[in-house]
């Protein structure tokens, strides 16, 4: 377990980039969603919020940080994020897929946000933690493709 002065550390890390570099406000609550939302309409007047919940352990805040500031990253320019990403209904196969491959890529993403801030990571842990992520996001679309086929 990593020493809780070192993650908070690393959380202010990440929170004060994502203020500077994207405009985006982080904001811990005890029912923080754990989440990265926008409103796509009016993106370019308010960059968004992360919401994180403040009442999980300190590395959780700071791996679900990491997660939800690659899907910051990957947001951060709509036109190019629209490219790869077309809008899909999450109803879809193709849209449940296109999620499961964002959030496979927003993980990516937050190992090189780590790097670049400096942010220590114990390493099984991280992976421990984006295993079970998307674990969750599989197993959706599974059972939603299973529920299409019912």
């Amino acid at each position: 377990m990593s020493c809780p002065t070192v993650i908070k550390m690393g959380l202010e890390s990440i929170e004060w980039h994502l203020m500077e570099a994207y405009d985006v406000y982080v904001s811990f609550e005890d029912d923080g969603l754990d989440e990265y939302w926008f409103d796509p309409d009016s993106y370019e007047q308010d960059k968004g919020v992360v919401s994180i919940n403040s009442s999980e352990s300190l590395e959780h805040q700071l791996h679900t940080l990491l997660h939800e500031a690659g899907h910051v990253v990957l947001r951060a320019n709509p036109e190019s994020f629209r490219s790869p990403f077309p809008p899909l209904c999450r109803t879809t196969f193709e849209g449940r897929l296109e999620i499961l491959r964002e959030e496979v890529l927003a993980w990516d993403k937050a190992e090189h946000i780590a790097e670049l801030l400096s942010v220590r990571l114990d390493e099984g842990r991280w992976k421990n933690s984006y295993k079970k992520a998307l674990e969750k996001y599989v197993r959706w679309t599974i059972k939603e493709i299973q529920d299409d086929e019912e």
